[in-house]
């Protein structure tokens, strides 16, 4: 009987130190958010007032359009802000002293709020961060005030034609919906990587499983061969396939990555820096897993030792330290100076080990 007691009263106290601290990860993700949203919408307005017939609404939804990208950038940081604020007010208010004279020791709340917080952050990966991508897309082509049509320019691809040979194709423009080539150049290798032919063209449309090409000229490495008005190549491209190599990574979501990559790799090009941000975006939900482990050893103890709030000052700039090196490790995988895994998994692994060892080495068995 008092052991099914004793396990509702530690139940009850998971449950009540969960609240708080989603509470305060919660309200610190949303004033850094509405500050951030704040300064945005004035350096936007400011860049556009110049003009005459500015339409205050669509620069309105613009900016409401990035802000879950920015959210995206964001949550990371609020769980680590919030949780040591969480955790802090818990100490201070001596709610923790409490219960561990109830026998509850530092582990069996951090440790169920370490594991909540690792599977809301995998749910918005996983399902959140496609809708913020999606909402990031219509982001990046409205602001140019063209609806879904967008210009790209200097524009390079590559793919591999089916007898081998590998077609590269540059165009100063590029324009979606549907997909247009400005003044393209269709450069022609064969499988041996000798230059077989070029070709200049003043547009170039891309239509279901081909390129259709307007009065090129063609021309190999010696002479020029003449002009015809219309040539084809054959293409695996669609343009939901082109669009991601066009964009900036931050507008692929998460299930759009392996498919680029994929894409990527089958046409010789290089995926390395698709990988390396795909597995970082696998990984982020894990480096909050350690470090709200280290946030709970370092301020759920605040209330035994002296500084104030040190703790939440050093965990905090513990944790901006940690995702500055992963930032670094992730640029150095991307250019393969170190191993994509190495660089994905050393900041949450190390975190994840330091927060462990720390309840450990501060941990006083309840008596």
């Amino acid at each position: 009987m008092m052991r099914l007691f004793s396990n509702n009263i530690s139940s009850t106290l998971n449950l009540y130190f969960l609240k708080r601290q989603l509470w305060w990860v919660f309200g610190t993700f949303t004033i850094i958010l509405a500050i951030i949203f704040v300064g945005d919408s004035i350096e936007h307005f400011r860049r556009i007032s110049s003009g005459s017939n500015t339409d205050y609404l669509h620069e309105f939804k613009i900016i409401l359009f990035k802000l879950p990208h920015l959210g995206e950038i964001l949550l990371p940081y609020a769980f680590l802000i919030g949780s040591a604020i969480a955790f802090s007010k818990i100490a201070l208010s001596n709610e923790f002293i409490v219960a561990r004279a109830g026998g509850t020791s530092l582990s069996k709340p951090l440790i169920p709020i370490a594991i909540f917080s690792l599977l809301i952050s995998l749910m918005l990966v996983f399902i959140g961060n496609p809708a913020a991508s999606s909402l990031y897309k219509q982001h990046l082509l409205i602001s140019e005030g063209r609806g879904n049509d967008k210009t790209y320019n200097d524009v390079w691809l590559r793919e591999k034609q089916t007898n081998g040979d590998r077609l590269f194709i540059y165009a100063p423009q590029v324009h979606t919906n549907p997909v247009i080539l400005d003044s393209p150049t269709f450069y022609l290798f064969k499988s041996d990587s000798e230059f077989a032919q070029q070709y200049d063209a003043t547009t170039a449309y891309l239509e279901e499983g081909k390129w259709i090409l307007k009065h090129v000229m063609q021309s190999n490495a010696s002479v020029s061969e003449g002009k015809v008005n219309r040539l084809i190549f054959p293409t695996v491209l669609t343009e939901e396939s082109l669009l991601p190599s066009l964009m900036p990574p931050e507008a692929l979501s998460f299930w759009e990555f392996l498919p680029h990559i994929r894409m990527l790799q089958s046409n010789g090009l290089d995926a390395q820096g698709p990988i390396a941000r795909w597995a970082g975006m696998i990984m982020t939900p894990f480096l909050i897993f350690g470090l709200i482990l280290c946030a709970g050893a370092f301020c759920l103890r605040m209330n035994r030792r002296r500084g104030g709030m040190m703790p939440v000052v050093k965990i905090i700039a513990l944790g901006f330290a940690i995702y500055i090196l992963r930032d670094i490790l992730m640029a150095m995988a991307s250019t393969k100076q170190v191993p994509v895994l190495l660089a994905a998994l050393s900041p949450p692994l190390a975190l994840t080990f330091y927060g462990i060892a720390s309840i450990f080495v501060f941990e006083e068995p309840a008596q």
